[in-house]
């Protein structure tokens, strides 16, 4: 029998390949010969390892003091802003424009967006 750091690289390894491919988990399982009732246990036991995989990294932004003009506001209220790529950005209403501004400035020099 695999030793057991070696049935957990296996497991993680099987686990991506079925988030990868898009099919249920029975589907997964019948194709790869695969026990439904495994995958489920190895899921639940590596779940939070895999959600922390899955936190996009974090990038550091360094905010200048750029002149920018604030304009008046509409009535407060939540605001996502779609950066670019898969980055989004959340604020809340009380969120400054001029500090909103200053972020999307930082991260486009950056090259994060």
């Amino acid at each position: 029998m695999a030793k057991r750091s070696e049935r957990w690289v296996y497991w993680r390894e099987v686990l991506r390949e079925h988030a990868a491919s898009g099919i249920t988990g029975v589907a997964f399982c019948e194709a790869h010969g695969l026990s439904v009732t495994s995958l489920r246990r190895w899921r639940s036991k590596l779940r939070t390892e895999l959600e922390l995989e899955a936190v996009p990294a974090v990038v550091e932004v360094v905010l200048d003091e750029p002149a920018v003009l604030a304009t008046p506001a509409a009535p407060p209220r939540d605001l996502e802003l779609l950066v670019g790529g898969d980055l989004s950005l959340f604020f809340g209403h009380c969120a400054e424009p001029a500090y909103v501004a200053q972020l999307v400035v930082a991260l486009r020099r950056s090259g994060a967006c």
